[in-house]
């Protein structure tokens, strides 16, 4: 079953196909005293971004976990991941705060080899990945825990 974040896909989805649309008039036939290379070239990688972003999240099959980005795949045993965790986002679109604080979270694997595998394709608040990472955390067969968010106070 493949884990991801609908909204901040269909957005790279659609921004990346609106773009390609636009971009094929040029490409065909450029405007003269335009350069004839930049349509041609940026055309293919449009669409290779609008169909990547239809595959980017976490896949868990019987055997394997399976971390699709945009750049990236990577494929760990499923008997190996040992947590799955919530983590800030530090990646493309936004660089980690000096602070550690981040509006963007993500989804990180931790191996029984000290490995980490992040899912920068996965995305988005806090309440939206934390959901994600409880979906994973039951389809990798690691215990679910509801833990309390770190910046509320708890009623006493």
């Amino acid at each position: 079953m493949l884990v991801r974040t609908p909204v901040w896909t269909g957005a790279v989805f659609a921004y990346s196909a609106l773009m390609a649309v636009l971009l094929f008039p040029g490409a065909v036939e450029p405007a003269p005293g335009e350069p004839t290379w930049v349509g041609p070239a940026a055309l293919p990688l449009l669409i290779v971004l609008a169909l990547r972003a239809l595959v980017v999240g976490v896949a868990v099959t019987e055997r394997e976990v399976v971390v699709r980005n945009f750049l990236s795949t990577r494929r760990i045993a499923r008997d190996e991941v040992i947590d799955i965790r919530l983590v800030n986002y530090s990646g493309f679109i936004a660089w980690q705060s000096p602070s550690g604080l981040s509006a963007l979270k993500s989804v990180e694997l931790r191996t029984d080899r000290g490995r980490v595998v992040k899912a920068y394709g996965l995305f988005g608040t806090s309440r939206a990945i934390s959901s994600r990472v409880r979906r994973l955390r039951a389809q990798v067969g690691l215990p679910v825990d509801r833990q309390e968010p770190r910046h509320r106070v708890k009623p006493s």
